[in-house]
């Protein structure tokens, strides 16, 4: 029962922090970019539904990764949140390259988009991490 509930308050500290920090806030980050280079923001509701149902995506797979590294390697805190975050980041660039998405001859604005993307995940990771803690505190 214990480790049933544990998988919840995983999962949902992972989504929840997906919606907000991988879906809301990103997509707040883009746009900055998007701006900061002279380009049009595209701030659709599609696009903006897209990003939070990919940031329930990613934040359940990071919840669930981020039980499994607690179980099993017995970090905490922190050091957990980064490295979920930064397994979750390199997930995504594989997805994006075997896609398509990115090209190894990336220009300098590309560059700073993924040096944002990362640091957004690094947030992702130790927000949900730290919701954990307190979910699993009470």
């Amino acid at each position: 029962m214990k480790n049933e509930r544990g998988i919840f308050s995983a999962l949902l500290s992972g989504v929840i922090s997906g919606v907000l920090v991988l879906g809301i806030i990103g997509r707040l980050a883009i746009a900055s970019v998007a701006i900061g280079r002279g380009s049009s923001m595209n701030l659709s509701l599609r696009g903006v539904l897209e990003v939070i149902i990919l940031g329930v995506i990613m934040g359940a797979i990071g919840g669930i990764l981020l039980f499994i590294i607690k179980k099993m390697l017995w970090v905490n805190g922190l050091v957990s949140g980064i490295m979920i975050g930064l397994i979750l980041f390199v997930f995504s660039v594989v997805f994006a390259l075997l896609s398509g998405r990115i090209v190894l001859g990336m220009s300098l604005d590309q560059w700073v988009t993924m040096l944002i993307a990362l640091t957004m995940f690094a947030i992702y990771g130790i927000f949900a991490a730290g919701l954990l803690n307190k979910f699993t505190r009470g």
